[in-house]
């Protein structure tokens, strides 16, 4: 899950990642609270979870959530939401990565797309 977690930090500190929604020279990562306050758990084996919880110290609004669907700056403009995990996903094969890493330690492994 290396990879995953590493594609996750370079979409969100890269200044080109959404420039298909019109965002040229600018990254997510602006006071670096957001980059900072990413977690990673795993509860299980089998189980990988990512947070990310940032908080306005002014107010306590926790923003992850804007940022990835979107929202009005300052109750004006419309600043559209950038996915960072939905790219990652897509930039990541998650299952050929998996069977890759396993082979890579001696246990065979392939996997099928779902129908």
């Amino acid at each position: 899950m290396g990879i995953l977690d590493q594609e996750f930090d370079d979409l969100i500190e890269s200044d080109y990642a959404f420039s298909d929604l019109g965002f040229e020279d600018q990254d997510i990562v602006d006071t670096g609270r957001f980059l900072r306050s990413k977690t990673v758990a795993s509860p299980s084996p089998d189980i990988v979870r990512w947070e990310w919880a940032p908080r306005n110290p002014k107010n306590g609004y926790v923003y992850a959530a804007a940022l990835y669907c979107g929202f009005n700056a300052f109750g004006k403009k419309y600043i559209p939401g950038r996915p960072w995990t939905d790219r990652a996903l897509a930039n990541v094969n998650v299952p050929e990565w998996t069977a890759y890493e396993l082979g890579r330690v001696g246990v065979k492994a392939s996997f099928t797309e779902a129908l």
